[in-house]
């Protein structure tokens, strides 16, 4: 190989390849080197490591080398160009986030969310910015991390939702024509059908929050309230007869009651009797004092509709209208057992309780005009709570539809443990319900 393979060649040929972007085969053809010769040469001067057959490791080499020149900086125009067109993007993404803020601040009282380039208002924003500054969505997309498909997929989506809420709300009002005070369970089970012939998924959680948002929540309602059971006086009172007892039928146990609506200036008295199995309202009436008329019209009423051969308790609280004698004898000719409470805990009536509680949180009016006006009205409100409200302790059925089976019907609510007032109150399955 002569003189080229002496230092000085070697020398050449390194600095050759790793200078200028060479391969090892060209070096081999302008120089008559072997191309394996080359890389040995140039592993050594990098210090690989390859042992010598005399098993001694060898040196790294000791060339030096001229650093590569640097490349020449781009020309002055482009370098322009580039700096602007940044300068351009990060103008329109100022544009685009100032949008989100702007919304944000009237729809989230500037409560922004984690990720807000990618939340609605990231998204309107984007929309906004481009119809105001006649910008594509294509080119706007990226600058917040979206893509053209899920911008637009976002739109439909929403667009979608929309429809969803507004057949949901519509279909809320007309229940509410009827029943303006039925609540967030009762109306999902009511709505059950129109969900599922439309495909809707939606949550109890997520109907509260739309109903929220429609300003169609229920309100409490607070008000002076008259004392209506007197229990203190000389006449005959009788055992709780319902302790323990599992309710399995209609007419088994009737549950008496009296509550008290708002008239004029002052009060009517609403006596009301109910069916313990069914929650059937099957007596009423309604008059402006506490008299016992009231009561005998409901039980007349109720006598009229019993079986002949029903075996029926009565039972109520320890008031005057239930324990005088005109009471007493309606209920003896009729032979039907007398049950009444113990003490003044409303639990040992829960039943009762709850149905007059449902009727003057959902169905009656705040006030009435006068006696004759809430006595027109009662009848339709009797109608629509047997008729069309379901029940959680009724397996969702009606009191009019309960009325009719046989059996423990299936509750949907669950009982938690109390811890009663006075070691002695009665606390059964009877006496805590739920409605």
């Amino acid at each position: 190989m002569g003189d080229k393979t002496q230092p000085t060649t070697r020398e050449k040929i390194v600095l050759e390849y790793l200078t200028g972007g060479v391969t090892y085969r060209q070096l081999e053809a302008k120089w008559g080197v072997g191309h394996a010769t080359i890389q040995r040469w140039v592993l050594i001067h990098q210090g690989v490591p390859r042992d010598r057959k005399d098993g001694h490791p060898t040196k790294k080499s000791t060339i030096k080398l001229i650093p590569p020149t640097p490349l020449p900086p781009p020309p002055v125009d482009e370098e322009k160009a580039r700096l602007e067109q940044q300068l351009l993007e990060a103008q329109r993404k100022i544009l685009l986030l100032q949008e989100v803020i702007t919304i944000s601040q009237a729809e989230h009282g500037l409560v922004l969310p984690k990720k807000f380039t990618t939340a609605p208002a990231a998204r309107q924003a984007l929309k906004t910015v481009g119809q105001r500054e006649n910008l594509s969505v294509s080119l706007l997309c990226p600058l917040l991390g979206l893509t053209r498909q899920a911008f637009y997929q976002f739109y439909r989506t929403q667009t979608q939702a929309i429809f969803e809420h507004d057949l949901i709300i519509q279909e809320v009002l007309r229940l509410r024509v009827l029943t303006p005070k039925l609540g967030t369970r009762k109306l999902v089970h009511k709505m059950q059908e129109l969900f599922k012939k439309h495909g809707f998924k939606i949550g109890r959680d997520e109907f509260f929050e739309l109903r929220r948002e429609h300003q169609l929540l229920i309100r409490g309602r607070q008000s002076r309230k008259p004392r209506i059971t007197f229990s203190s006086h000389w006449l005959r009172k009788y055992p709780n007869l319902v302790v323990d007892l599992v309710i399995d039928r209609p007419n088994q146990v009737w549950v008496s009651d009296i509550t008290y609506i708002v008239v004029g200036a002052g009060f009517g008295y609403l006596f009301l009797l109910t069916d313990a199995y069914s929650r059937k309202i099957i007596g009423y009436g309604i008059e402006s004092s506490l008299s016992a008329e009231g009561a005998s019209k409901a039980l007349k009423i109720a006598l009229r509709q019993k079986p002949a051969t029903a075996q029926t308790i009565h039972h109520s609280d320890r008031g005057v209208q239930y324990c005088c004698w005109d009471y007493i004898h309606l209920l003896t000719e009729s032979k039907i057992g007398i049950s009444m409470t113990q003490n003044s805990d409303p639990r040992e009536n829960a039943i009762a309780e709850r149905v007059n509680g449902i009727l003057k949180q959902e169905l009656l009016e705040k006030s009435y005009g006068s006696i004759e006006e809430a006595k027109v009205y009662l009848p339709k409100v009797i109608s629509i709570y047997n008729v069309e409200r379901p029940h959680s302790s009724l397996d969702f059925m009606t009191p009019s539809v309960a009325h009719t089976q046989e059996g423990v019907l299936k509750r949907r609510w669950k009982s938690y443990p109390y811890k009663p007032i006075k070691p002695d109150k009665v606390q059964n399955d009877f006496s805590v319900s739920a409605t």
